[in-house]
């Protein structure tokens, strides 16, 4: 039995190779390899291992355990219909920081005979860093207290290179280390890692637009605890922002009237003829787009009233559920 783990590192197109690996399992791309693409979780040792909050319980298995949890991996990878000698993949990042928790696991299987190979792409720290920041010190503000500069957290975040010794040091040349290019395709590196083939790789996106990023630091800077993405998609911003430009764009363009007139020679023909309504003159010039800066300050008239309605509003429902509350009791 053959058996890839992707392991990591963050921020090294994991989402976008894991997207072409899903892809290339629903076609039937890898089957034709003999190959299998496990998805992230661990859900074929145990159902409570099956999601996002069952991989943090398998990661937190005590060392002691991890040996029979690669027991009923294997066991449930031999049970799969399908002969010759299949290659089995599983990608998921957070495993990359556990390399003593998963040392057991992983020298078990290979104590059970499978070829095992743990890849991980490392991307040059500078170039990795602002984007690290983004994700673990702001979308998820990981720390307690204040939003902290990068100069603050670099340090913090750097320290997620240090297991790549420490798997180096379990598993030797079954580690394989890839340089991450963010310029490259990642599904294409994976490949030639692995010698399958593999569809090109979407590119994910890297980081929050700026924006979005500012309101993410600006909403979370409140809170004295940890604040994940959902709290403030939950309360601000439940879905990608359109965009008002390309929105005004869309609404405010007359371009391609003149052809649909030109199109409709028939209907302005019958209106002139029988009812002596004659339209089909060169007719008045289309209406200029509005200002974007006038357009956008008028906008922003409108958000400022919205927002001063809103709060006063909500003041009010506050009162009210004050004034409807039972009253507390005195200890």
């Amino acid at each position: 039995m053959r058996l890839v783990f992707h392991i990591g590192m963050g921020k090294t197109g994991t989402t976008a190779l894991q997207k072409a690996l899903a892809s290339a399992e629903a076609s039937g791309m890898l089957a034709r390899q003999g190959a299998h693409y496990l998805g992230m979780w661990f859900g074929m040792i145990d159902p409570a291992f099956g999601d996002f909050a069952g991989t943090q319980r398998f990661l937190m298995t005590p060392p002691q355990e991890m040996p029979r949890h690669a027991e009923a991996f294997a066991a449930a990878l031999g049970s799969r219909p399908g002969g010759g000698d299949p290659l089995f993949i599983l990608s998921n990042e957070a495993m990359f920081q556990h390399a003593d928790r998963l040392g057991p696991f992983f020298s078990a299987l290979q104590a059970g005979g499978a070829d095992l190979r743990l890849i991980a792409w490392v991307r040059d720290p500078a170039d990795w860093l602002p984007s690290a920041y983004a994700q673990w010190a702001i979308r998820h503000k990981t720390y307690p207290g204040p939003i902290q500069p990068l100069a603050a957290r670099a340090e913090a975040l750097l320290s997620q290179y240090r297991p790549i010794g420490k798997w180096a040091d379990l598993f030797g040349e079954a580690l394989v280390l890839r340089r991450y290019d963010p310029d490259a395709d990642i599904a294409a590196d994976f490949a030639a890692a692995t010698g399958i083939d593999l569809p090109a790789a979407p590119r994910a996106l890297e980081r929050p637009e700026p924006a979005e990023l500012l309101l993410r630091a600006l909403f979370n800077d409140r809170f004295a605890d940890p604040a994940l993405p959902d709290r403030f998609n939950s309360a601000v911003l439940s879905h990608p922002a359109p965009s008002v430009d390309e929105m005004a764009a869309r609404i405010f363009c007359s371009e391609g009237a003149a052809e649909v007139l030109a199109r409709s020679a028939d209907l302005l023909d019958d209106l002139a003829e029988r009812h002596g309504l004659d339209f089909r003159g060169a007719g008045a010039a289309s209406p200029p787009p509005p200002d974007p800066e006038a357009l956008r300050a008028r906008l922003f008239d409108h958000l400022v009233e919205i927002v001063l309605s809103q709060a006063i509003r909500i003041r009010r429902l506050e009162t009210r559920i004050a004034e409807l509350a039972p009253p507390k009791r005195k200890p």
